[in-house]
């Protein structure tokens, strides 16, 4: 290092004290994992099998990051992936889970009481996710009397016991393994889902039981099969037979196959081979039109009619719900309802059969139940054919009037999201794994994006804006295999930390396209103004809606956290751009930032 004066570097600043000493290749002090309680968590976190920790520091949890500080220099998993805020921080870790297909728990770790704050709403999404991941939040330690003026709570995990499946807070040594081992187990447990313990810093890192700050006995690691999953719920063989013969008998039967439905490809598997042998037609998602939560039914199949129900429901005489809720049903129909969630299980909405049991056991034993009934009626299976071959003729209807909008709107400017996603759809390949929240532009964008295989698509879960940007990292970290594009909006950028995301993806070269779909306004606010039709719609939105004066500069950003980024205005030039951001990914291993300036897809007021 060039020298100025003496005891100074170049910038005549003076060197901080044991700077010398820190320069030293750490690993050459033979440290032994698990000294300390921190230690010891890591390691049995790598007995059972966590690759990575993705991790805010955090003042709370300063015994944590010097344990993971150990891990980052050794190599050695679980490997640290440090975010910079901790929505993503979660966000990253549940989707890491969702993405390997119940095989692997995601695992964050945050701050305490500001810290879980800031991280509630991907917590929210997690839930309404059922994303499998263990949260490791900080403490403070308490010592009978208020230590500061902040960062303290009575009863930290209430903030977020509404919505994960367990939280606790280790109080010995010697409930940190156990309490380890069960937080696996309950994340990953059907239904999956969220869990958060506490690291009190006074046992990870302080006093009290420990001596000198390290263990005086190593922490036993408990076999996990001895705390694993118990074994399937059977699910009861009158509410099979009698969703069997609903479903043989109907003339106009209508499967919407929502929520997490697709979380394994069997289940994806096996609803489409009892739709080809009903000739029933599938809506993946909800009436909103938004798109699914996951990949669940392939979009180039026969019996796919798109995202929106509400035109098959109006003459249907029996709807069999899966994995969904929050779905308005025409009252002259008899309805099955399946899902996992004893939460969410039908809800309110009304039912002649609720079946609570996970979609991955029920729906294989229904296909056979059906099936066997198929071969004793004949008419029910001229009635399955002819439905078939109608369905079928709609859906390429369908398909060729959603390519031939696409087209006309290939000039439009703005561009028109049909048209971004019929281009997306042909550069990207088929193992391609699309994690975000379409938004508004979902009734657009997801009729031209195709999706044919189980687990590549992770879409939104419980509403809060933001989802899936730090999401995608995880992602591309449990299928390095699979080439990972991050949907996003203007109006969720700021929701979900992307600066701090694409800071994460360029420090550690994770090669995800960010896909930013930029109207320069809150679409969903806009919709809600046009229901409500007073004076806001009546004068164009003038406050509440428009992201504009100034435009942001979103490509500036991505470049400022070390990332190449483009911003594309003109139609005729997104193929070229998007092909050359794909290469830079897919080809060079390397993150890219597209802002893609899209037309705004909301009602105009009448002063428009």
């Amino acid at each position: 290092m060039e020298q100025g004066t003496e005891g100074q570097d170049a910038s005549g600043s003076s060197p901080t004290p044991g700077s010398q000493e820190r320069e030293q290749d750490p690993r050459s002090e033979k440290a032994q994992p698990g000294e300390t309680a921190a230690e010891a968590l890591l390691e049995l976190l790598k007995a059972y099998g966590v690759e990575y920790v993705f991790y805010n520091p955090d003042t709370s949890s300063v015994p944590l990051t010097d344990a993971l500080a150990w891990k980052a220099v050794t190599q050695e998993k679980p490997r640290p992936i440090m975010m910079l805020h901790e929505f993503p921080a979660v966000d990253a870790a549940y989707h890491y889970g969702l993405a390997s297909m119940g095989q692997k728990v995601g695992v964050a770790m945050i701050g305490g009481v500001v810290g879980t704050m800031n991280a509630k709403g991907a917590i929210y999404n997690a839930w309404g996710g059922y994303g499998p991941c263990l949260i490791l939040a900080g403490m403070y330690r308490m010592t009978g009397t208020r230590r500061r003026d902040a960062h303290e709570s009575v009863d930290q995990g209430g903030m977020v016991r509404e919505t994960v499946k367990w939280e606790a807070e280790p109080r010995t040594l010697e409930q940190i393994p156990t309490h380890v081992a069960r937080a696996l187990r309950e994340a990953s447990t059907e239904p999956w889902g969220p869990v958060y313990v506490i690291c009190n810093e006074w046992l990870f890192g302080g006093s009290g039981h420990l001596t000198g700050g390290k263990l005086t006995k190593p922490l036993p690691v408990p076999r996990f099969n001895a705390l694993g999953a118990p074994s399937d719920i059977p699910v009861s063989q009158s509410a099979l037979t009698t969703a069997a013969d609903l479903l043989v008998d109907a003339e106009h039967p209508v499967v919407i196959s929502g929520g997490m439905m697709g979380r394994y490809g069997a289940t994806v598997l096996a609803l489409t081979t009892l739709a080809e042998t009903l000739g029933i037609p599938v809506i993946p998602g909800s009436v909103s039109a938004h798109g699914s939560k996951t990949m669940n039914f392939p979009t180039n199949h026969p019996m796919f009619m798109g995202y929106d129900a509400a035109p098959y429901l109006t003459d249907a005489d029996l709807v069999f719900v899966i994995d969904q809720y929050m779905i308005p049903l025409p009252a002259t129909a008899q309805v099955i309802f399946l899902d996992w969630g004893a939460n969410f299980t039908s809800m309110n909405n009304p039912a002649d059969v609720r079946i609570h049991g996970c979609s991955r056991l029920v729906i294989p034993q229904i296909l056979d139940a059906v099936s066997a009934r198929l071969d004793a009626n004949a008419a029910a299976r001229s009635r399955a054919r002819d439905r078939y071959a109608r369905f079928q003729a709609e859906h390429n209807r369908l398909r060729r009037i959603w390519r031939r909008e696409a087209e006309a709107a290939k000039d439009e400017t703005p561009i028109h999201t049909s048209w971004l996603g019929l281009v997306l759809s042909e550069v990207k390949t088929e193992e391609t794994i699309v994690c975000g929240r379409c938004g508004g532009y979902g009734h657009h964008l997801m009729k031209t994006l195709d999706f044919t295989l189980p687990g590549t698509r992770f879409g939104a879960s419980s509403g809060h804006m933001g989802y899936g940007i730090g999401g995608a990292l995880g992602v591309k970290l449990a299928r390095p295999e699979c080439p990972v594009i991050s949907l996003m909006q203007d109006g969720s950028f700021y929701y979900g930390a992307a600066g701090s995301v694409l800071w994460t993806a360029s420090h550690y070269g994770i090669p995800v396209l960010f896909l930013n779909i930029n109207d320069r306004a809150y679409g969903a606010i806009t919709r809600g103004l046009s229901r409500y039709q007073r004076w806001s719609y009546r004068h164009d939105y003038p406050a509440g809606v428009w992201i504009r004066d100034p435009a942001i500069r979103f490509e500036e950003i991505a470049r400022a956290n070390g990332v190449w980024a483009a911003t594309i205005e003109d139609p005729g030039e997104l193929k070229a751009t998007l092909s050359t951001a794909w290469k830079r990914v897919t080809s060079d291993g390397k993150p890219a930032f597209l802002d893609v300036i899209c037309r705004t897809h909301v009602p105009a007021g009448d002063g428009a």
